[in-house]
């Protein structure tokens, strides 16, 4: 009998999918270690409880698909802690709807920012703490969009294994998955990650770190820096600027914003060359005299920003002491280190002052060319630690370092700095001794160490998101250890931490799976070693659906079982001119081609068992490609994946080789050979599965694709196979034709590099107009689109930057009606390249991918 899909389970399904809540964010508001003889002033946002308690504060988005809107929610929590018999007992409050998620706890936990958005170009900034609102502070003309990237750990997982771009987010540590766009996370935005206000989010499934940074407090809680897009200014309504791509679309002149609590002003830093330097990721010196921020560099052209990990950048320190002395002169200077306390309520509305600005001295800590990213203080001061590459790489994303620089008078004063650069932890390979394989997520939590030395973070080993602890003294690297603590043994959880406590010694995590929608834990370690000393789970999303019962999941590695035979691209026998051109670029190529040798040719893949009517019946069985490349998929939950097996399929994921988590060089080797092994480990990953893991449970008459961005390039590639027949393929923002998209991406040298041709040898750039040699060489790279011969659902994003839809998309689109194979296409208006941007692209794709794979797989 055949496995029929009925409709009504399709809109019954997604409805109990989409209608579980998304997290946010989340983060500690208070810690209290009083015990019941200490006097009642608590340190709480909320009621007063005389005994040990901790305080977190969770931040949902849940979908309205009645209303076709996404509310945001947030509970507050409360966990009190018997110390004498180690009980734990939480109490939560009901949930809020709340009118915006942008908010940052004080570093005292005292005082809490709202960010509101009031009208174009106009904010403001409220300051709570638990008793009152202190002050109201208005910013009208000062600035355009905030950039403060929301990251969500869960709801980028709906999209980001199908549908993330040429460089987009990691399944593997959200959020997010992913855009990235120039709005506000308001109470109607789309996902819990995008909305069509100005503030900017973005979503990613990496760290909880952003990629402009967001709210930073000075350690006396008098000041807040933040990064902002400035006006545009008289005389240059109409000249020329390049915004910074995909997800920034509207994103022209971002600079440095100080929110002055004392003065109850916002005031930009002037004279910031923000035609040289694009800051984010600010934090504050420990003891506030200055800021530190990552400043990526405009050289000759702007390329996209939003996840290439490898754009030209430093580290930067901005005497803040010494600013101020500048703007308002030397009774304006004195910075406490001390948090202090203020009671009047008050509303103002701030004005440009006319003070007469001296030039900006900016400090380039490094000095050295690379790519860095994340920075973080040690508790004591005493160095920063922060990520990147110390080489300029042409991989949108790879294996990162860790990098120490001691912190002195000699570091952050005027002058040259003294200190070396020190490599903490250096690249890790597939071949490696041990079970790390290195940093591919874009950085830390906010407040990442658990003790003076060590840090605390998630990151993707493989397929799944572990805690892990290096300890930047030793230099050691230890994953934490989870199962049957949290996880069960044959059902392991992938992390994402939001918060790390020092004092407590406390991380603040989610943990979910394939099959477990993210719950959120308080986990205590140890206090002599970084082994768990228990667990309380604070936030559980009620689950009243049976879409998690209807299916497990498993991990394969393998070895690819088929070997290129050269004869992917069915239309290189037509380009024999150009082999020899292909040849000698790709030698050139910084890819360790050569890794045929070692284990980076073995790779893994997810396999979704769907047990619904598990009668030994064979189902439909879908490849879901994850795009990138230089991305993973993992085991953490997503919307998406847990939608489509519950309509009756079986889903096989591929880490193929190019994706991150495995090793530098199981990255590396994928440049000048897409289209080859990234398209035979998809072909091996579905042969394994079938003849090793499910050969009664796969229907290999049914076997059918789901890709997007560089998965649906795969996807493309795998629909032109002679050798084997394919259903059906679904493709969102897919590329199709390299040659074609050099010309409108945001990231044309990422379209090149990863065809094997290599910049210039003078420049080490890549220049505007490909030569015929080299344009000929991507267009061998590409699939032969005529011979498609199967029904293809194509989805596209009006606003893509990453993928342009007129010379990707719908180039394959016109070619399948000219030639009467059944095709059709969504065009998604004001949605970027992850088609997460508006509430009716969330609702509508989903619905139809479930209806077209009804009809055609």
């Amino acid at each position: 009998m055949n496995f029929e899909i009925k409709d009504n389970l399709i809109i019954n399904n997604f409805k109990d999918v989409i209608s579980i809540p998304t997290i946010v964010s989340s983060s500690l508001t208070y810690l209290n270690n009083k015990t019941n003889d200490d006097d009642d002033d608590q340190t709480t946002f909320g009621s007063s409880i005389s005994c040990n308690n901790i305080g977190v504060s969770i931040i949902l988005s849940q979908t309205d698909i009645i209303n076709k809107i996404n509310k945001i929610y947030q509970y507050d929590k409360t966990i009190l802690i018997n110390n004498k018999n180690e009980k734990i007992d939480l109490i939560s409050s009901f949930p809020n709807e709340i009118k915006t998620s942008i908010q940052s706890i004080s570093p005292s936990l005292l005082k809490k920012l709202l960010v509101k958005e009031i009208s174009d170009n106009e904010y403001q900034f409220d300051i709570i703490d638990k008793y009152h609102l202190i002050t109201s502070i208005k910013s009208k003309d000062i600035h355009k969009r905030i950039l403060n990237d929301v990251i969500s750990s869960s709801s980028s997982s709906s999209s980001s294994s199908s549908s993330s771009s040429s460089s987009s987010s990691s399944s593997s540590s959200s959020s997010s998955s992913s855009s990235s766009s120039s709005s506000s996370s308001s109470s109607s935005s789309s996902s819990s990650s995008s909305s069509s206000s100005s503030i900017s989010s973005s979503s990613s499934s990496s760290s909880s770190i952003k990629w402009f940074g967001g709210l930073s407090w000075s350690p006396c809680e008098n000041y807040i820096t933040f990064i902002g897009d400035c006006k545009i200014k008289n005389g240059e309504e109409y000249l020329f600027k390049e915004n910074l791509g995909e997800g920034y679309l509207n994103v022209y002149n971002p600079s440095i914003f100080i929110l002055d609590l004392k003065k109850e002003l916002v005031y930009p830093i002037d004279q910031f060359p923000s035609n040289k330097i694009i800051p984010g990721q600010i934090i504050w010196t420990n003891d506030g005299t200055g800021l530190v921020f990552v400043g990526w560099e405009i050289e000759k052209r702007l390329y996209g920003m939003k996840l290439c990990f490898n754009r030209s950048s430093s580290l930067y320190h901005l005497n803040f002491k010494e600013f101020l002395n500048d703007k308002f002169g030397n009774h304006s200077t004195t910075i406490a280190t001390k948090v202090g306390t203020t009671t009047t309520t008050t509303t103002t509305t701030t004005t440009t002052t006319t003070t007469k600005i001296k030039p900006l001295h900016l400090k380039n800590l490094l000095n050295i060319k690379g790519s860095f990213r994340c920075p973080r203080f040690s508790p004591d001061g005493s160095c920063l630690i922060f990520l990147g590459f110390d080489e300029i790489i042409f991989n949108h994303n790879s294996c990162s370092k860790i990098f120490k620089l001691k912190w002195n008078a000699t570091t952050k004063l005027d002058g040259e700095s003294k200190e070396e650069i020190e490599v903490l932890l250096d690249y890790k390979y597939s071949n490696d001794d041990d079970e790390f394989y290195g940093i591919y997520s874009i950085g830390f939590s906010k407040n990442p160490f658990i003790d003076n030395n060590t840090i605390i973070f998630s990151e993707s080993i493989g397929s799944i998101n572990k805690l892990v602890s290096f300890n930047i003294k030793s230099k050691t690297i230890e994953i934490i250890q989870t199962n049957g603590i949290i996880d069960e043994k044959e059902s392991p959880l992938s992390y994402h931490v939001y918060s790390v406590n020092l004092n407590q010694r406390i991380i603040l995590a989610s943990a979910s799976s394939c099959i477990k929608p993210p719950s959120i834990y308080l986990i205590f370690l140890n206090k002599n070693d970084n082994k768990i000393k228990r667990v309380k789970e604070i936030y559980k999303p009620n689950l009243n659906s049976e879409v998690f019962k209807s299916f497990n999941y498993s991990i394969h590695k393998v070895v690819p079982l088929i070997e290129n035979n050269n004869n992917n691209n069915n239309n290189n026998n037509n380009n024999n001119n150009n082999n020899n051109n292909n040849n000698n670029n790709n030698n050139n190529n910084n890819n360790n081609n050569n890794s045929d040798d070692n284990k980076s040719k073995s790779f893994e893949f997810i396999y979704f068992n769907n047990k619904i009517n598990n009668d030994h019946q064979k189902k439909p069985t879908l490849l879901y490609i994850h795009g990138g490349p230089h991305i993973n998929v993992t085991i953490e939950y997503s919307f998406a994946l847990a939608y489509i097996v519950s309509l009756g399929y079986n889903i096989i994921s591929p880490n193929y080789r190019g994706s991150t988590g495995y090793g530098k060089d199981f990255v590396d080797c994928l440049p000048g050979n897409i289209g080859k092994i990234d398209v035979d480990d998809c072909l091996s990953s579905l042969k394994y599965a079938f003849e090793k893991v499910d050969p009664n449970g796969i229907d290999m008459e049914r076997i059918s694709l789901i890709g997007g961005s560089h998965g649906g390039f795969i996807a493309v590639y795998l629909a032109t196979k002679n050798n084997f027949k394919f259903k059906t393929a679904v493709l969102r923002n897919p590329v199709i034709d390299v040659s074609s998209s050099v010309f409108e991406s945001d990231i044309p040298d990422c379209c090149m590099f990863k065809c094997g041709i290599p910049p210039n040898k003078q420049t080490n750039t890549y220049q505007s107009l490909p030569t015929l040699e080299e344009y000929q060489i991507m267009r061998d790279c590409s699939p032969n689109i005529q011979d498609v011969k199967i029904p293809i659902l194509i989805l596209l994003g009006e606003k893509d930057k990453r993928v342009s839809w007129k010379s990707q998309g719908l180039l394959l689109y016109n070619d399948l009606l000219q030639r009467n194979i059944k095709v059709k296409c969504l065009m998604y208006p004001n949605n970027g390249h992850g088609l997460i941007d508006t509430i009716d692209s969330k609702l509508d794709q989903w619905i139809n991918i479930g209806k077209w794979l009804n009809s055609n797989c």
